[in-house]
């Protein structure tokens, strides 16, 4: 977080201060610059945001992705699960998941599609 703060600083401090040689340089520049600069700041924000929806939404998912790996992998839980059988479970719910998954890529393959004039989505054995 600190190390964000004092990035975001370092960067507005050398935005202005090329600004400000451009200005004195030739005030055209700095005034395209300066129009050129806010789309790429609007775009720059709509893509922030919809990384952190994207983080946000993936959390859940990635917690128990780790929880079931540190199971599967660790010494203790591993012997617990052979001890009662939940290989079987465990590999169940996986392909529950991936077929969920394997899902939502033909849903995203959709929407690009509409874009590209593409019809029909990839099968999930090409993914």
């Amino acid at each position: 977080m600190t190390m964000g703060l004092l990035s975001v600083g370092g960067s507005a401090l050398w935005t202005a201060a090329v600004g400000a040689a451009l200005h004195t340089i030739e005030p055209l520049f700095f005034l395209l610059g300066s129009v050129a600069a806010v789309p790429i700041t609007l775009s720059s924000l709509r893509v922030g945001r919809a990384l952190y929806r994207f983080a946000v939404e993936q959390t859940p998912t990635d917690r128990e992705r780790t929880y079931i790996q540190r199971l599967l992998v660790e010494k203790d839980p591993a012997k617990e699960i052979r001890a009662d059988e939940l290989g079987g479970f465990l590999r169940a719910r996986f392909a529950a998941q991936l077929m969920a998954r394997n899902g939502l890529y033909a849903e995203l393959f959709t929407l690009r599609a509409s874009a590209f004039g593409l019809h029909e989505p990839p099968s999930p054995a090409s993914t």
